[in-house]
């Protein structure tokens, strides 16, 4: 399935979303793969538990750069699940600047 070529009266689904709607999808995925990395063995400090809600929020505030934190993050998190949150706020930061929000950078941009 290829997901930016069109065919004829049918579109791949990227290229349908508008891209406030593609903006947005970019975001919850990011979320969404954030905190499941952040779920695996490895990513936090032995004697460290934080439940599905708190690596959430965790993943949501770094991808939407906020800086909030339920823990701290040198104390919880092993380099692996640092450097995990800094990705997340590099790509939250990436898709919240001018050239992130530019047409030409997005399928079927102009």
């Amino acid at each position: 399935m290829n997901l930016f070529r069109s065919r004829g009266p049918r579109r791949g689904l990227l290229r349908r979303l508008r891209p406030p709607q593609l903006l947005a999808l970019v975001y919850l995925l990011g979320i969404a793969l954030g905190a499941a990395l952040l779920h695996l063995p490895g990513m936090t400090r032995p004697g460290v538990n934080l439940n599905t809600v708190e690596l959430l929020f965790t993943a949501t505030s770094a991808i939407c750069i906020t800086g909030l934190v339920v823990a701290d993050t040198g104390e919880a998190f092993t380099r692996l699940g640092q450097v995990t949150i800094i990705l997340l706020a590099q790509i939250g930061g990436w898709a919240s600047s001018p050239s992130g929000r530019c047409s030409r950078c997005w399928p079927g941009g102009a």
